[in-house]
């Protein structure tokens, strides 16, 4: 078995007693030989060998490398190291240098773009690059390289890869489902040597990303054990001529648990000293590190020092950094290289094994070791190296603004590279260096480290960062971002009370100050709208005042426009264009916005809201595209689900389905959907039928009696009470409906497409249950909104809900005029399911007022809208009472009435639909529920057949 610190060529030979485990290793990784159970192709797979250091991962490790490369497959590489684990994409350059010359090419221009910022190869002043854009355009590097051969992303030491490496393989992984990109990794697991809380962490968040970052088959996990005493024998006769009897290799097994570091460590005492009784093992692994260090000479051991140092610097950085240092360095070097303490990868000069560099750097007194870190800080050419060498070289000596200046400099910069988790690091320290009589400095560097913590979701450090924060003296946008900041961690980390504490505290520090009042009177709202109503009310009208009033123009204030006009689209005051158009304006001004919070995307939330659905649609296309285009994958989930509730209200429900797959297909296995989407899928089940199916969507994300948000509740309660409906139980249908209108109510949601539409259910079943004066009460209020804001849908619900409650009166006269109006305000609204149900309504008193010629025309529109939408639960409801209105006649033999003859004779001419409904006056929907009825009488399905079957009739 070879050890990890002298590595040496492998070939096809199997690794000392490793067979089963190598074994696995390439029968998980690479395709079956012709005639297995497959066809060979090759596939996606991950691989974990872990073990303790010194085992021997790193043999197993190169030797399936070595055959992936035999079979044909592209290996990226990259040997991670401790100390370059805080260098931002370190692993990522070693990964995509073979190839990335032949991919940029290749790549959309903001993606290449992307992978030249993050890999260093653009410094140009362009706009800073987000880590999704990385992510995404990794992505696509590794779907094109994957399109011409397999490819293996092979990572030694997986524990130490750097942060922003991990999260943008992780990303990339999860995507690349559908082509054959593998994974080969090693981990350490706990060693003999310390075990510091540090290297504990970090290996464990290693393994856990690797599992999350498969969609399919979790990683294959190979466990090495010890080696068994043949094994080991033989590895010591092999490597170092030790020719042992079997009771001493027995001995040498027990002593060294069979670990073929330590017996080789052993091994090496034994052949320089001979063999004697007890065998000399080193009693730690420490402790054979250090012999080894011993062994080396002093100039090799300099060498060592510096290269681990550096953590990956090229040759003629080391030369640079040991000039003056000793007489030769190019010799000391070659020394180094040929001692097996220094080995050279992908152009830079690494410890050979992680443990001699850590053990050469800490046997380094203090203030030699000060020095070395000030000495490289001067030679090293990138920022974020200079800032950590004098990180390591500050350590303990208090606050300097000069490092602090060049900390919050190499911030910026990786953060610009997308790399978030080392920008905010970085930007921590920068403020830890900053002096206390500093205090405008202290505390925008503190808040740019704790806006970066938020951004990696590591809240509670961010939290902590702006815990009494003094921030009057700030200038309005970091004032404005401080407090929005606080206020959604407070949020986070201590509910929802604890924010609205935070916003009322940021309001009274605004005093005067009308653009502070503004954002601190937006937060107030954000956060008191879920449990103190009145107050959000309150704070809302306050907020409408004062953006009266601010001539403000700053960016910051875009989101606090949004804030309020979303206030006011709950309160039921509609959508306030206006200031959503003020919004954009100065959203242009800002540096970078998710597209998920841009003035574009709310529109497209907030337009649907108040029936304009074409335009919702519009601004949430546009939103797609933009996160498209931009590389924000994370936010399509999120657009795509409210797209789905725009078609969901439009009636096209397949179209719905469709955007809630591809809202799943963006979310990924392991996802957390969004409220929308939880809502709404049960809704369309139940709309289109398939009762059991919502229930079990219900109970599964929301069981019933189960804690839960109150919207989540709201939005439960409406699903359960169409489905009661569906299933004539009125009685539970007014218990959900009625708990979930007055779950709105408490949350001070007045507008009815705030609280899912859920009106005309709910009034529909209070007349069934007999509560009359209620079902009055929830169709005044609809009347009344639908009135003064123009919205013919509000109207049409509630005259339906009267016309229902008069019907249960007995006064079906005045249920007939309700009703009828209902349905021409019906025809003018984009939500066809609503003018379905007013028809069938209208259909229902017909009935009973024996008028059943009108009656079958009503319900022949309410099956034909029924049918064309796929709304099978209301369909069956159309039916049962069109077979009450009367048996239907042979198609052929059912005499037209007057409106459908004249729409018949019309479209036979020639005339289109719209054409059709031009001379009619009336909507193209109201024709196309004509023609269907004509089609079902006549019993022809095309317009031909029409013209066919008029010709021979006569007309008649």
């Amino acid at each position: 078995m070879a050890s990890e610190f002298s590595p040496e060529q492998t070939g096809p030979v199997v690794p000392l007693g490793r067979a089963a485990e190598t074994a696995r290793i390439l029968g998980s990784l690479l395709p079956a030989p012709p005639g297995a159970d497959h066809d060979g192709a090759p596939r996606a797979a991950s691989v974990l060998i872990e073990g303790e250091a010194g085992i021997g991962k790193s043999e197993l490790w190169r030797h399936a490398v070595g055959a992936a490369e035999r079979s044909g497959w592209r290996v990226l590489r990259t040997h991670a190291a401790a100390a370059e684990a805080a260098l931002s994409y370190a692993g990522l350059t070693d990964l995509l240098d073979p190839m990335i010359d032949c991919v940029l090419p290749d790549l959309p221009p903001r993606q290449r773009t992307a992978l030249e910022v993050a890999l260093l190869r653009r410094t140009d002043d362009g706009p800073a690059v987000t880590a999704r854009e990385v992510g995404t355009a990794l992505c696509s590097a590794l779907r094109r390289a994957a399109a011409r051969q397999p490819v293996l992303i092979a990572i030694e030491d997986l524990q130490w890869l750097d942060e922003a490496t991990a999260a943008q393989l992780a990303f990339a992984l999860r995507r690349l489902t559908d082509v054959p990109v593998s994974t080969l990794a090693t981990l350490r697991t706990a060693s003999a040597l310390s075990d510091v809380e540090d290297e504990s962490l970090r290996r464990d968040a290693a393994a856990r990303r690797l599992r999350d970052s498969h969609a399919g088959d979790p990683p294959v996990v190979v466990t090495l054990g010890p080696l068994p005493p043949s094994a080991l024998g033989a590895l010591l006769s092999r490597r170092l001529g030790l020719e042992l009897t079997p009771g001493e290799v027995d001995r040498m097994h027990a002593q060294t648990g069979g670990n073929p570091f330590w017996a080789l460590q052993t091994g090496a005492e034994v052949r320089a000293g001979g063999l004697h009784d007890p065998i000399p093992v080193p009693h730690s692994l420490a402790e054979a590190v250090g012999a080894r260090l011993r062994r080396l000479g002093d100039d090799a051991q300099t060498v060592l020092t510096v290269v681990a140092a550096l953590a990956g610097g090229s040759l003629p950085t080391v030369l640079d950094a040991l000039s003056g240092q000793l007489a030769d360095p190019a010799r000391a070097v070659d020394d180094a290289v040929r001692a097996g303490a220094v080995v050279e990868a992908a152009g830079a000069l690494h410890p050979a094994h992680p443990l001699l560099g850590s053990a050469a750097l800490a046997a380094l007194p203090p203030a030699r070791r000060r020095d070395l870190h000030l000495r490289l800080a001067d030679l090293v050419g990138d920022i974020e190296r200079r800032a950590r060498h004098l990180v390591a070289a500050s350590a303990g000596s208090g606050p300097d603004e000069q490092v602090a200046s060049v900390l919050e400099a190499a911030s910026a910069a990786v953060r610009r590279r997308g790399a978030i988790s080392s920008a905010a690091q970085l930007a921590e320290w920068a403020a830890n260096f900053t002096p206390r009589n500093s205090p405008a400095c202290l505390g925008r560097r503190r808040l740019d480290a704790a806006a970066l913590y938020y951004a990696t979701g590591a809240n509670h450090r961010a939290l902590l960062l702006l815990k009494d924060l003094d921030s009057a003296g700030y200038e309005f946008a970091d004032w404005a971002r401080a407090h929005r900041l606080l206020v959604d961690l407070t949020f986070l980390q201590e509910g929802r009370r604890q924010a609205v504490a935070a916003a009322e505290h940021a309001l009274a520090e605004a005093g005067e100050d009308l653009n502070r009042r503004v954002v601190a009177l937006a937060l107030t709202i954000d956060m008191a709208a879920g449990v103190e109503p009145l107050l959000a009310q309150e704070r809302a009208r306050e907020a409408m005042r004062y953006a009266e009033l601010t001539d403000g123009d700053h960016p910051v204030l875009a989101e606090a426009l949004v804030s309020m006009v979303n206030a006011g689209v709950d309160t039921g005051d509609g959508v306030a264009t206006d200031l959503l158009d003020r919004a954009a304006k100065l959203e242009s001004g800002l540096a970078w916005t998710s597209v998920p919070d841009r003035v574009v995307a709310h529109r497209g939330y907030l337009l649907k809201s108040v029936e304009r659905l074409d335009e919702s649609r519009s601004a949430l296309a546009q939103s797609l595209r933009l996160a498209l285009d931009e590389g924000e994958d994370g936010s399509l989930a999120f657009l795509y689900a409210h797209l789905a509730v725009t078609e969901l209200w439009a009636g096209n429900y397949p179209e719905a389905e469709r955007c809630l797959a591809e809202a799943d297909r963006a979310l990924g296995p392991g996802g957390q959907a969004s409220l929308v989407q939880y809502a709404l899928r049960p809704l369309l089940s139940a709309l289109t039928g398939e009762l059991d199916r919502a229930e079990r969507e219900l109970d599964r994300e929301h069981p019933p009696g189960g804690l839960a948000d109150a919207r989540v509740q709201l939005f439960a309660c409406h699903v359960r009470g169409v489905i009661a409906l569906q299933r004539d139980d009125p009685q539970l249908a007014v218990e959900v409906l009625g708990r979930a209108y007055h779950l709105a109510g408490q949350l001070g949601i007045r507008e009815p497409g705030r609280r899912r539409r859920l009106d005309g259910e709910y009034g529909q079943a209070l007349v069934q249950t007999g509560d009359l004066p209620a079902a009055r009460q929830v169709a005044a209020q609809l009347q009344e909104m639908g009135r003064t804001q123009g919205r013919d849908t509000l109207t049409g619900i509630g005259l339906r809900i009267d016309g229902l409650a008069a019907a249960a009166e007995g006064s079906l006269d005045e249920a007939e005029r309700c009703l009828t109006e209902a349905v021409a305000r019906h025809e003018r609204s984009p939500l066809r399911l609503e003018w379905g149900l007013s028809q069938l309504a209208l259909g229902q008193v017909r009935r009973r007022q024996r008028a059943r010629g009108p009656a079958r025309e009503a319900l022949d529109l309410a099956i034909a809208r029924f049918t064309e939408m796929g709304a099978a639960g209301y369909l069956a409801q159309a039916r049962r009472e069109r077979e009450a209105a009367g048996a239907s006649p042979r198609p052929g033999n059912t005499p037209l009435t007057a409106t459908e003859q004249r729409v018949a004779e019309l479209v036979a001419s020639g005339l289109s639909n719209r054409e059709t409904a031009g001379l009619l006056f009336t909507s193209v929907r109201t024709v196309e529920g004509h023609l269907s009825a004509v089609y079902r009488k006549l019993g022809v399905r095309t317009r031909s057949q029409l013209t066919v079957r008029l010709h021979e009739s006569g007309g008649e």
